[in-house]
Order: structure tokens, then C-alpha cells, then sequence
């Protein structure tokens, strides 16, 4: 539910009570001027859109910039190289925000992208570094042509993700405490 700054020496220091539910991402932009976070939210048989997930973006002085609600647990997030945009990860789906800008652009939706099911379970997500590709769980989608490539994984449940900066390699983090890495081929 908090979120805690430390400063550069490793003294604590700013908290923030940020969200209703366990806080279950958190990134820094590349500048360093904004934290974006994910929530997983809490049970709740009222529906309210307070006790449901967020996703929220912080200044360096904890000043919330920007929440949109997102009504599905959220598990993992991170920005765009540039900043311009936030990818997050949730049960079965990865959906894409412009910070401020309530309305997502999903990118897996219902554990496919283009009506094929792969993904089922919790999404990690990462960016490549160009930011031309993103990886959501095993589907790494190209955000110039909405083009996909799908790596052939066992049936176990992902952790995180990664991509190389060349975008040929796929790191896979699995919850078996076992990690992989992948060529673009699937092959490991």
C-alpha cells in the first residue's frame, strides 16, 4: 500500500500512502522525474472504484501526477524509453496508457494478441531500449506494425520478463525460481 523514496546513500525517506491495495509495481522513468506504480487492489463486494486497482504516476516529491483507474489487478509495469507511455501487465492481459490519458490501448487482451490465446495467468511486462518492441509475458509485439512473435515456453507460470536491446533475446523469469533466456526463434 506504500511507497517509500530513499536517496542516493541509501537513507529512507519519503513514504506515501499510495494505494488502496499491495503496490505490486513500481518504475522510474528514464529521466528520473516520474515513478509510475501498479496496484493489485482489494476484494470488494461494494465495487467501488476506490477499492479497486490504479495506476498512478508520482513526481521525485511524491506529488501524484496522474491516476486512472484500471479495475483489474495490475502486476507489473514500466515506461516507454522516452517516458511518452506506460505498458502494464495483469491477469491475462498488457494494456498501454498515455500518462494522464484514461483510455488504454490493449495490447493483450484475454490472453491473446490478434484473437490467439497464449498467455494465461499474471502478464509481466518489459520495453526494449530502442523502444520498438515490447514483451508481454511470451508475446513480444512490435510497436511499429503491431507485428508478433510468440516464443514457445512451457506451461509455468512467468514471473518477469526482459528484452536484450538487440530485441534477439527474450529473458524469461519463471515462478519455479528457474529463469531462461530465449532467441527470437524461441530456442533456448
Amino acid at each position: 500500500k506504500t511507497i517509500r523514496y530513499w536517496d542516493a546513500e541509501g537513507s529512507p525517506g519519503l513514504i506515501i500512502e499510495a494505494h488502496i491495495g499491495p503496490v505490486r509495481g513500481l518504475q522510474w522513468n528514464h529521466q528520473g522525474t516520474k515513478l509510475v506504480s501498479c496496484d493489485y487492489g482489494i476484494e470488494s463486494s461494494n465495487e467501488q472504484k476506490e477499492d479497486q486497482s490504479h495506476l498512478k504516476i508520482w513526481d521525485t516529491d511524491g506529488q501524484l501526477v496522474s491516476s486512472v483507474f484500471v479495475g483489474q489487478p495490475l502486476t507489473d509495469v514500466c515506461w516507454s524509453p522516452g517516458g511518452t507511455r506506460v505498458l502494464a501487465g495483469s491477469w491475462r492481459n498488457a494494456k498501454m496508457w498515455v500518462p494522464g490519458d484514461p483510455q488504454a490501448q490493449i495490447i493483450v487482451s484475454n490472453g491473446s494478441h490478434n484473437g490467439v490465446v497464449k498467455i494465461d495467468g499474471f502478464v509481466p511486462v518489459a520495453w526494449r531500449p530502442s523502444g520498438d518492441l515490447i514483451a508481454a509475458g511470451s508475446t513480444v509485439v512490435s510497436m511499429i506494425d503491431e507485428s508478433e512473435t510468440l516464443m514457445t515456453l512451457r506451461d509455468v507460470v512467468l514471473s518477469s520478463v526482459g528484452l536484450s536491446p538487440d530485441g534477439k533475446l527474450l529473458g524469461v523469469g519463471r515462478g519455479n525460481a528457474t529463469f531462461d533466456i530465449f532467441d527470437s526463434d524461441g530456442h533456448q
